[in-house]
C-alpha cells in the first residue's frame, strides 16, 4: 500500500461506499488491514459498532456525501474533516458531508418538538436542512422523522427565510434611532434580541420588534 496514491484510495474506498450493498466491500477492506490506511477509527471499531455503521449505510440511497456522512457519524467530530481531508477529497465534499454528519447527529441526539425548536434546528442546519432530514429518516426510522417533514412542510415559508437578516423587521439604522445609541457593538447586540425573538417565535411585525427591544434597552444594568 505505501506506493499506492492517496487519490487511488480515495477513489476505491467511494467505489465502496456508493455500492449498493456497501457491506462486504467495506468488511473485506477492514479484514485485509486496508481501512486501518485510510479510516483507521473505523478499522478499530468492535464488532457490534461496526455491523451499527454497515447496517446504517445499507438504509442510506447509493449518493456519495450521504453515504460519507454517515460513514463517518462512527468517527469524532473532531477527525472526521482531518480524515477525509487526508483522503484528498475535494474541500466542498468534505465541509458538505461533515457538516451533514452533525446535522443527523444533533437531530438525532435532540429532535426538535417545538416550532422554536424546528427554527433552531434548521438554522443550525446551514441551508442543509432536507438532507439532514432524509438522511436521518434513513439511518433512524423509528425516531418520527416524518412528524418534522410535515411540520417543517407547514412552515416552509417562514422557514426559508431563517438564517438571513432579510426578514427581520428592523435594521441597524432603525436600532440606533430606537435606542439613540452610536454605531458600535450594542446595535449588533440588539439585532441579536430580534434573531432570538425570530426563532423563538416566528415573524416578527416591527412593532413588536420595537417593543422587544425597548424592553430589552431598559431591563439592562446601568454601566
Amino acid at each position: 500500500l505505501d506506493i499506492v496514491s492517496v487519490e487511488r484510495l480515495r477513489i476505491e474506498l467511494d467505489k465502496l461506499v456508493i455500492a449498493p450493498d456497501p457491506t462486504p466491500g467495506l468488511d473485506l477492506a477492514r479484514r485485509t488491514g486496508l481501512l486501518t490506511h485510510v479510516l483507521p477509527e473505523l478499522a478499530a471499531l468492535s464488532s457490534a459498532d461496526w455491523d451499527r455503521c454497515t447496517a446504517r449505510l445499507v438504509r442510506v440511497a447509493p449518493s456519495l456525501l450521504p453515504r460519507l456522512a454517515t460513514l463517518v457519524l462512527a468517527i469524532d467530530d473532531a477527525l472526521r474533516a482531518p480524515r477525509l481531508d487526508a483522503l484528498r477529497h475535494p474541500r466542498r465534499v468534505t465541509h458538505a458531508a461533515v457538516e451533514l454528519a452533525r446535522g443527523v447527529e444533533r437531530f438525532v441526539a435532540s429532535p426538535p418538538r417545538t416550532d422554536a425548536e424546528l427554527r433552531r434546528a434548521v438554522v443550525a442546519a446551514g441551508g442543509g436542512w432536507a438532507e439532514v432530514l432524509e438522511l436521518a429518516r434513513s439511518i433512524e426510522p423509528g425516531l418520527g422523522v416524518d412528524l418534522v417533514v410535515r411540520r417543517s412542510a407547514e412552515l416552509d415559508a417562514d422557514l426559508g427565510a431563517l438564517g438571513t437578516d432579510a426578514e427581520l423587521p428592523i435594521d441597524g439604522r432603525d436600532v440606533i434611532e430606537i435606542l439613540g445609541v452610536d454605531t458600535g457593538p450594542l446595535v449588533g447586540d440588539a439585532l441579536d434580541v430580534v434573531r432570538a425573538a425570530r426563532l423563538d417565535h416566528g415573524p416578527l411585525d416591527a412593532t413588536t420588534a420595537r417593543r422587544l427591544l425597548t424592553e430589552w434597552w431598559s431591563s439592562r444594568p446601568v454601566r
